[in-house]
């Protein structure tokens, strides 16, 4: 059959990722053109959802860059110490 794209997560996140930024731009296209009151609703809604789709993105990876250095270090702390403990056995 073909791959399936739906709302809740089955398919490819990346196909559904691209289709949903294409719809979002050509909304905000046909909103930048025509004006917010004279497009479609469902062009402004869209692409209003689109807007702050992007912002809570670009929100969570600017919160979420530090923790994964956190992560990052703690994980290399921990192999180091299992390492150690490894070695020291033998």
């Amino acid at each position: 059959m073909g791959q399936v794209n739906s709302m809740n997560g089955d398919g490819d996140s990346s196909s559904s990722d691209y289709m949903f930024n294409k719809m979002v731009s050509e909304a905000m296209e046909e909103v930048a053109h025509k004006g917010w009151k004279e497009a479609d609703n469902n062009a402004v809604t869209l692409a209003s959802f689109g807007m702050l789709n992007r912002a809570i993105s670009n929100r969570m990876h600017t919160i979420t860059r530090p923790f994964w250095w956190a992560a990052g270090a703690i994980g290399a702390t921990a192999i180091t110490y299992i390492m150690n403990v490894i070695i020291e056995l033998r």
